[in-house]
């Protein structure tokens, strides 16, 4: 058996694995079988190519974010039953960061508002909730999208990547210290910024397509 040959056995292997562990409750709630099991996670090939697209923003946007209390964040909003986790990039202090907004709204196109959700900005590698904080959110947003504009000069800004919560939680069971990889992903022939988790394999759900200590998953929409 070649190389190739053996690799495809493996795989095989693998996703006959995925199948059998599959968390099916709440199954007909999802979009479809296949694209809820399998097409959320990407090939560490495929990473290194959205990562080697992301590096026209170097000078702009950092290579990854790192988030260590994800778990405790998880744990709580889980219980709110928010149907969508939207990740904006801001800019605060001079600092590009991130943005976590739960709630149930699938588009939130308006950011003057942040009533009937839950927030938090990424400062430190934690996850922050500041309720003095709170009417400066939309400036942070608003602030990225002037700096990527004007100051870095792109066109083709993404201010935000919507998350299914469904996938969420069908996909992991726990978090640790994640983060969140700069990367670029073609949308409608043009490379847009992206951000990639990557996650230990120990805490999937399910059996993952590599083979490394680390799985890459390229969930979201990006928005707008």
């Amino acid at each position: 058996m070649n190389e190739n040959q053996n690799n495809c056995e493996q795989l095989r292997e693998l996703l006959i694995e995925r199948i059998k562990e599959f968390p099916c409750e709440g199954f007909i709630e999802n979009d479809g079988f296949l694209k809820i099991l399998m097409a959320d996670e990407i090939s560490t090939e495929q990473a290194s190519v959205l990562a080697s697209n992301g590096q026209i923003y170097q000078d702009y946007l950092p290579s990854c974010f790192k988030v260590n209390n994800l778990d405790n964040i998880m744990n709580t909003e889980n219980q709110n039953n928010w149907i969508y986790l939207h990740i904006y990039f801001i800019l605060k202090d001079n600092n590009i960061s991130l943005l976590f907004w739960y709630n149930n709204n699938s588009e939130n196109a308006d950011h003057n508002s942040f009533e009937n959700s839950s927030v938090y900005i990424l400062e430190r590698e934690d996850l922050i909730f500041n309720m003095s904080d709170v009417v400066n959110y939309k400036r942070y947003i608003d602030d990225f999208r002037d700096y990527y504009l004007n100051v870095a000069k792109y066109r083709n800004i993404t201010t935000y990547i919507t998350y299914p919560m469904s996938k969420i939680k069908n996909n992991f069971k726990r978090y640790n210290s994640c983060f969140f990889l700069r990367g670029g992903r073609f949308y409608m022939g043009i490379v847009r910024p992206n951000l990639m988790l990557e996650i230990l394999r120990d805490n999937c759900n399910v059996p993952t397509i590599s083979t490394g200590r680390f799985a890459h998953f390229d969930m979201g929409d990006l928005r707008p």
